[in-house]
Formats: structure tokens, sequence, C-alpha cells
């Protein structure tokens, strides 16, 4: 798999502006509310030895007097695709379910999570871009009883809008195919779609949004681990009466 050289991040460019500076720019891109979560040195091991980065964050929500907190952890799991794009759908499947699978197992286990979502198109390369229809449609799954979850929006304004947290999982890489193609721009045929942008993040029903300070970056493998009270999505529907 080609690769080309890609900035690691937005948040590590704006670090380098002075720091009251980047103070006011933080709070406007991504709010206010936000607080580590503090995983173990084994699961910090375990990401540096699977070459995983691994973030973590919290989002703060008020305690009520009547409904109990309803605290959960998720984690977003960005990769890059494993294999050629030439490499057949059944191989393809088999490497994409193997990919996170024995990293994973340990990483949850150590920051007790109780979910995981991985990117979209989670078991096929980004075939969109070609326009063909074989083998790609080989990939169809069904709606019910299909092995991989259904893809969330990935805009912060969805969040705002329902008055939900939503969870945006980006792929990392660049992927090649066998024939070339336009992206209708009036430049050259190529063979690839560029580099994938990766940055995945959470957003809260408030506008909040992770990281806190250094989120995934754009071209690692990595996992978030996002922890957050449901209660928050009523406090902001009573608070600013959108719904």
């Amino acid at each position: 798999m080609s690769e080309i050289k890609e900035f690691e991040s937005v948040e590590e460019i704006l670090k380098k502006l002075p720091k009251d500076d980047f103070d006011k720019v933080y709070r406007i891109f991504f709010g206010q509310g936000i607080y580590m979560i503090n995983v173990s040195a084994e699961a910090k091991n375990l990401s540096s030895q699977y070459n995983i980065e691994l973030v973590s964050c919290g989002f703060n929500c008020k305690e009520e007097q009547i409904r109990s907190p309803r605290v959960i952890r998720v984690g977003l799991f960005q990769h890059h695709h494993p294999v050629h794009t030439s490499t057949s759908v059944g191989k393809t499947r088999e490497h994409m379910f193997k990919l996170p699978k024995k990293p994973l197992k340990w990483l949850i286990k150590e920051v007790l999570m109780c979910s995981v979502s991985r990117k979209h198109g989670v078991n096929m390369p980004f075939t969109f871009c070609t326009r063909e229809k074989t083998p790609w449609c080989e990939y169809a799954e069904s709606a019910e009883h299909g092995p991989t979850t259904l893809y969330l929006a990935e805009l912060g304004n969805a969040a705002i809008a329902n008055g939900y947290f939503t969870c945006a999982i980006n792929r990392v890489g660049m992927e090649t195919f066998e024939h070339e193609f336009t992206s209708g721009n009036g430049q050259p045929a190529h063979k690839d779609f560029g580099h994938f942008y990766g940055s995945s993040y959470v957003s809260a029903p408030n506008g909040t949004r992770s990281p806190v300070r250094t989120g995934l970056s754009r071209t690692m493998n990595g996992l978030l681990i996002a922890e957050f009270d449901l209660n928050l999505c009523r406090q902001v529907k009573d608070h600013w009466g959108f719904q």
C-alpha cells in the first residue's frame, strides 16, 4: 500500500500557537467540559506493542437528584485497510475482522469499555470512487443480519440538532486500485483516492467534542476511549429547548 507524507493532526498544528491563542481557538473548535480518563500502564504498553495510538477522554455532565447517572464507555477504532484492494472478497473480510481482534481484546479488558465501533465500509476498501460494480457489490450484507454495524452520521451538527452523542470513525492510509478512474475534477485518471483523514472523534449534544488537547491522528491506527453520561442528552434538550 503506497504512502504519502501527511501532517499528523490539526491539534498538533494548533499547538504551535501561543498558549493564550491556542486556548481560545481550542475552546471555539472543541468546546469545554471534557476531562481525561486514566488508563493503566499495561493498556499503554499494549497500544505501543501493536502500534495503536491510544487516546481517552470523558464528557462532563451534571449529577441529577432523581435519575441515576447512565455512564458508559465506548471505543472508536480507526485503522488502515490491511490488504491490497485486489485481494479477493473472502480474504479481505477475513483480514478485516482479524485486524483488531487480538490487540483490542486486551485493551477492552483494561479500560472496561462496553462497546467498540469501527470505521464505515468496515469490511471493504473505499470502492465508491471507482464507480465499478464488480466485485464490490459482493460485499453487500443483510441490513438485519449482516456481520458489521450501521454507520452513524459523522457531523457534530447531528449531535446538536438531535440531542445525542455521535461517534465519527474515519479510516487512515491510502488505497490503490487495479483500474484507473477519474474523480470528475478535470484531472487525469488515477488509481488512488488520496490519503484518508483519520481524526476520529466523539461529539456531545451540547456541541462539545473530543479530543482533550490531543486526538487521534490522521495517519495511525488508533483507539479513542470516550466516557459519557447519557443523561446529558435530556439536560441539553431541557436547557436549549430545541425539541
